[in-house]
């Protein structure tokens, strides 16, 4: 199949989602209408490298679609029903090096599991409710340079010590946005 006649046929088999079909491995579906019904439908061909899918009403079932795509490199789940029990228990792509997750409650068993991705280098959080193994866990992913986890009560000394650890990262909390050790704290409500 040609990259114009991939684009086609997902343009096709997304119609009606408002999904955009960015090219041969690119869907864009933020706040869209795809459901796990265009996953399944796409889970055994497309084999996807970037896939915006936040804000969509994907559920579990749709997660087992998207770990078909075993080139998937940036994929972004965040806002949508997704459990935290599917997540610890998916075979997601070791080739992932981008993941949104953000708000969704994730278990220290999701955590694990994505603990698990050798490629990760951006990972965002927010609002997950990570307790602070998990935290500290995902902290420590080889490969990774950018990692938000607002919503998670982390520790000063613990925040400085994991950016020294990565001096080239960036990590995102509550108190700040951290890098080599040094943070730099949001401006003081002054209401």
């Amino acid at each position: 199949m040609t990259d114009d006649e991939r684009v086609a046929r997902l343009d096709a088999e997304l119609a009606g989602s408002n999904a955009q079909v960015n090219g041969p491995f690119q869907i864009w579906a933020l706040d869209a209408q795809l459901t796990d019904a265009h996953l399944f439908g796409i889970s055994s061909w497309a084999d996807l490298e970037f896939l915006m899918a936040a804000g969509c009403p994907v559920t579990d079932s749709g997660l087992a679609s998207i770990c078909c795509f075993r080139r998937l490199t940036s994929l972004d789940i965040g806002g949508t029903a997704i459990t935290a029990n599917a997540i610890a228990a998916a075979d997601l792509p070791e080739s992932l090096t981008s993941l949104g997750l953000y708000d969704l409650p994730l278990t220290d068993d999701a955590a694990n599991r994505i603990a698990q991705l050798p490629e990760m280098q951006m990972l965002n959080c927010n609002g997950c409710g990570l307790s602070l193994s998990s935290f500290h866990r995902l902290a420590e992913l080889p490969k990774l340079r950018g990692f938000e986890a607002l919503g998670c009560t982390v520790p000063d000394d613990d925040a400085r010590a994991i950016s020294r650890r990565k001096p080239h990262g960036l990590l995102r909390l509550d108190s700040g946005v951290w890098r080599n050790g040094d943070v730099k704290r949001p401006p003081a409500n002054k209401s």
